[in-house]
């Protein structure tokens, strides 16, 4: 299994177990999770960046309740691209919440970060539960820039 691959099941896990739909706002927002990083800084490094998310990986599998399979539960692989975001509020607004004022998914759902080779631009993974995708495709719709972006 990649590191890809891992780091993605556990975040699943840990999604499938922590989201709520009565709070869109604050769900998949744990303090456990919480970045120590603005992931969106210019001034960070890609270097620190991805030594962010080996940090909730490692938090997140050693809190993980069920680490019993290897299979990942339904859902979807939403691509962050954080130097497009606006920061316009709209997809805040059209998502409940879900998607915070900046742009930025749930910290819970973040699990891999990396740059482009080609076009230098940042991107940061997250797992999507199956119950949320629907409202946030519909939210995705007032993205103009396509910060956010479905991995296929």
């Amino acid at each position: 299994m990649s590191k890809f691959e891992e780091y993605q099941l556990v975040a699943s896990l840990w999604c499938i177990e922590s989201y709520t739909d009565s709070d869109r706002v604050n769900s998949l927002r744990s303090e456990t999770l919480a970045p120590q990083i603005d992931i969106r800084d210019y001034n960070i490094s890609v270097s620190r960046k991805k030594d962010e998310i080996d940090r909730i990986h490692k938090l997140r599998k050693t809190n993980l309740t069920n680490q019993e399979t290897n299979i990942s539960p339904a859902g979807r692989i939403l691509r962050y691209y954080p130097d497009r975001s606006l920061e316009d509020g709209l997809v805040f607004e059209e998502s409940g919440g879900f998607i915070s004022e900046d742009e930025s998914p749930p910290w819970d759902t973040w699990f891999y970060f990396e740059q482009e080779p080609n076009e230098r631009e940042n991107i940061l993974y997250c797992w999507i539960p199956l119950e949320t995708v629907q409202f946030i495709s519909e939210a995705m719709k007032s993205d103009c820039y396509d910060c956010l972006v479905w991995h296929v």
